[in-house]
Order: C-alpha cells, then sequence, then structure tokens
C-alpha cells in the first residue's frame, strides 16, 4: 500500500550529517511515510549509512546512479522523484533536519485546502554541531530565520523571478501538483527555483508562519557562502531557462508582464556580471508588454530593487545610467520625464551602496539623501537604510547603530 507521504533526501558526501537527517524523518509525528534516500555518488562513507538505515527500517529505500557516478542535483532529485508513490511529497538535503511535526503540519494544511498545490514555511539556521545560530535584536536573542510569506498581493512568481526567499527543504508537494511540473531541470545548479517558480504559475500556494526546517550552515553549501560570480551566472542561468520556458508553463508566468520581467532580469544580470551587451534584453521587454512603455512606476520599483540585490559591482558604468540610456527612447514622453527623476534617484542609490561597501560612510550617506530627494517616496523601503546602518556597524558607532537599526527595522 502507497504511503500517505515520501521524503526524498538527497546524499553527497554528508557522512557527519546524514544520520541525524534520516533520524529527523523517522522520529516524525506521523509514521505513514517513506524515506528514499538518493546517493549522488558519495566518496565519505555516506552510502554506508544510508544503507545500515535502509537495512534496519522497512520505511527507508536507498537508490544510487548506475555505477554509483555524481551526477548532480537535479539527476538526483529526478531519480528520486520517479521512486516515490506517496499522495504527499517532500524533499531535503541531507545536511539539514526537518522538526518533529513538520509532515504532520503541512499535510493538514494540504488537506484543509484543496486548492493549494504546494506549501512551506520558514527555517533556522544551525551550524556545524547542529546549535541554533542566533543574533541580537533589540536587546534580547533570536534565532537567525530565513525565508518570506511570498503568497499574499498575487505577484509570487514576479518576487520568485527576482529573488528566491523560499526554502526548498519546507516544501510539501500535493502528488498531482508535482507530477504536472515534471522533472527538474538536470543540469542547473539552483533547479528548485526554477521548479518552484513554475509551481507558482499555476498553482495555488499556502505558507506556514513558523519554522517547519533546520537549515545546516558549515561552509560547503550550495547556496550559502557561495562566489558573488557564481551566484550570477546561476541565477542568470535560472532565469534563461524560465524565458525559453514560459510560453509552455503558461499560466501568470506567461503574461505579457510577466515575460517582460523575465527579459528585463536576463539583461540586468548580465550587466551584473560584466556584459554589457544586455540592451537587446531590455528592449525585447518593452516588446513582450507594450504597456510597459507608460508604466514608470512600475520600471522604477523594479529598478530601485536591483541595487538591493547585492549583485552589481562596486566600481565600472551605474547600472541606473545604462538602463536608463538603453529604454529612455522606448518609453511614451510623459513616462520618459517622470522616468528621468527616477532613475536619477537609483543612481545615486548605486553610489550611495559603493560607498558604504568601502567604508565612506560620509559619502554614503550624502549620495542617499540625494536619492531620496529626487525620489521621496523611496523614504518607505527601509532597503537602503539597512545598508548604511550596517556600514556605520563597522565604525566605532556600529553598536550604536546596530541598535538603531534593530529600531527602524521593526517599524
Amino acid at each position: 500500500m502507497a504511503p500517505l507521504v515520501s521524503v526524498m533526501t538527497l546524499s553527497y558526501n554528508h557522512a557527519p550529517y546524514l544520520a541525524a537527517a534520516i533520524e529527523s524523518v523517522l522520529a516524525q509525528t506521523i509514521d505513514d511515510l517513506e524515506l528514499i534516500v538518493t546517493d549522488d555518488g558519495s566518496t565519505d562513507g555516506s552510502l554506508d549509512i544510508a544503507r545500515r538505515y535502509a537495512e534496519a527500517d522497512p520505511r527507508v529505500r536507498l537508490l544510487t546512479h548506475p555505477g554509483h557516478v555524481n551526477r548532480g542535483i537535479g539527476a538526483s532529485a529526478n531519480l528520486a522523484l520517479a521512486a516515490t508513490g506517496g499522495r504527499y511529497l517532500l524533499g531535503f538535503a541531507s545536511d539539514d533536519l526537518l522538526l518533529p511535526d513538520t509532515l504532520e503540519r503541512e499535510i493538514a494544511c494540504l488537506e484543509a485546502h484543496p486548492e493549494v498545490g504546494w506549501v512551506y514555511g520558514y527555517v533556522d539556521l544551525i551550524d556545524a554541531g547542529g546549535d541554533r545560530i542566533e543574533q541580537k535584536r533589540g536587546g534580547r536573542t533570536e534565532p537567525v530565520r530565513y525565508g518570506m510569506d511570498l503568497t499574499a498581493g498575487g505577484c509570487m512568481v514576479e518576487r520568485l523571478i527576482q529573488r528566491n526567499s523560499i526554502p526548498a527543504m519546507t516544501v510539501m508537494w500535493r502528488r498531482e501538483c508535482r507530477d504536472q511540473l515534471g522533472e527538474e531541470h538536470p543540469t542547473l545548479a539552483y533547479s528548485d527555483w526554477e521548479l518552484l517558480t513554475r509551481a507558482a504559475a499555476n498553482w495555488e500556494v499556502a505558507f506556514i508562519p513558523r519554522p517547519l526546517a533546520l537549515y545546516r550552515a558549515h561552509g560547503a553549501n550550495t547556496s550559502l557562502g557561495v562566489a558573488l560570480e557564481t551566484r550570477i551566472e546561476r541565477q542568470l542561468d535560472v532565469t534563461t531557462v524560465l524565458r525559453e520556458r514560459a510560453p509552455a508553463v503558461g499560466g501568470r508566468l506567461a503574461t505579457a508582464r510577466v515575460r517582460a520581467l523575465l527579459e528585463l532580469q536576463v539583461g540586468y544580470l548580465r550587466f551584473a556580471s560584466g556584459d554589457h551587451g544586455g540592451e537587446a534584453d531590455l528592449r525585447a521587454a518593452f516588446e513582450r508588454d507594450t504597456s510597459l512603455a507608460g508604466d514608470d512606476r512600475w520600471l522604477a520599483d523594479w529598478l530601485w530593487s536591483r541595487p538591493l540585490d547585492e549583485l552589481l559591482p562596486n566600481e565600472g558604468p551605474n547600472f541606473a545610467h545604462w538602463f536608463h540610456a538603453a529604454v529612455e527612447g522606448l518609453l511614451e514622453p510623459r513616462a520618459a520625464v517622470r522616468m528621468r527623476r527616477e532613475a536619477r534617484s537609483v543612481g545615486a542609490q548605486v553610489r550611495s551602496i559603493r560607498h558604504a561597501r568601502s567604508g565612506r560612510i560620509v559619502s554614503a550617506c550624502s549620495a542617499a539623501l540625494v536619492a531620496w530627494a529626487m525620489s521621496p517616496r523611496r523614504l518607505r523601503d527601509r532597503g537602503l537604510t539597512s545598508v548604511l546602518l550596517d556600514a556605520v556597524a563597522g565604525t566605532r558607532s556600529g553598536s550604536a547603530a546596530r541598535r538603531l537599526k534593530v529600531r527602524l527595522l521593526r517599524r
């Protein structure tokens, strides 16, 4: 008889953590489950650990690629998926941990909301030894938590295209939803990001506002601590694949505005990588959605968010100036006038962030004042304020700045 839920654990050279990951599944508050451990060519003894659990507990199954070769995240996820039999599915890495009632909570959510295709929640960060990583906020200590509720406002696909704020190890799928999506992309390092964006295009999503898993930060994570150049390259790969697949995926991903956003993101990521030939991508955005020519407010909001991604280089051409020069001739006359001022504001924001990174605090604050004067509504956005306070935190006034940041960001 098929289990209620299938948990898929992708294992690669995580011998120090694998047993704890497996135990976190077997200790769940529900018993009607199967655990499929897919070893992706480990060389550190992980395979033997997984084999011992598979021999001791009938709920555990062990899979490997032919010849025990290493084929990567996407191929391993697809191998595990093909072996599952559960009504609900959840996948997580072999260095992470599920909290004891995670499966029970997520199944209850999906069964109470049949229109929802998948559900997710927060993760708390732990160190290599399994202790929660904590931070001081407002005079008290609290865990470092990751994740964001993207379900409100009907713009989840747009938000996901620009930034992945979903902890993939907390995502539980309804079988029908996951089957419709098909396999993960076999070569993308961030294949989960691409999959989640496609999933949000056609399915309702639920969010549980509590931690559901523990994400282990140990210095060799796929996403945490990755070099900037690698992050940009991987994000560009994901965005390019989504751009190609958008018409076939349909739903929200195939709308004119979202397809335009994908073109803008490709142009931006190319600029961030040092390739300043992305003007064609920007022009393509206006071809995908002709209403973009008069929507300077939407364009300005998108442009303002880009320096806050922390992907732009600290020297060379100013992204805001490059972008404005590329699109000014495509805008309607009134929109062009308003966009000129918004672009100047973002240009000052870029300078402010560059100065902050270099420790030139006075220059950073001066540039920020120019940015806010040019576009006063940006004062409501706390992102630039956060950057400035983080920069000040490195000075002798740092502790006071950190307390000020906590007060400001909690308003």
